[in-house]
């Protein structure tokens, strides 16, 4: 199991997940963790939970913020359990962030030409 998370016992010694699924699968989903996705899925994890009420906190699906973030991988996972696709458009700020985490040379380059001022 990856991580320290917190895992209670049920009656019979069985695996329950916690109050903190939503919590754990958005640590996947933003650090691109399929490995701690696969754990969260397989521990009763849902693909379409809520939000989480803290307005401090993306207030999109587990699906729509890795493609916002570029991590198709655990994007993909999510569809394969039954997240809901979503048309997710991304704005050219959004864009230059995915351009940057996979390290697209071009697709920086190109953004970079319509928006310099995000040097």
């Amino acid at each position: 199991m990856p991580g320290n998370w917190s895992r209670p016992i049920g009656r019979r010694g069985e695996l329950r997940f916690s109050w903190r699924s939503r919590e754990q699968a958005c640590v996947a989903v933003e650090n691109n963790d399929l490995e701690l996705a696969e754990w969260c899925l397989a521990h009763g994890a849902t693909p379409n939970a809520a939000p989480p009420p803290d307005q401090r906190f993306p207030q999109s699906s587990l699906y729509s913020r890795a493609v916002r973030l570029g991590h198709d991988q655990v994007a993909d996972r999510l569809l394969r359990a039954g997240a809901r696709e979503e048309d997710v458009a991304l704005d050219d700020e959004e864009q230059f962030v995915v351009a940057c985490l996979g390290m697209d040379q071009a697709a920086i380059d190109a953004l970079l030409t319509r928006q310099p001022e995000y040097l």
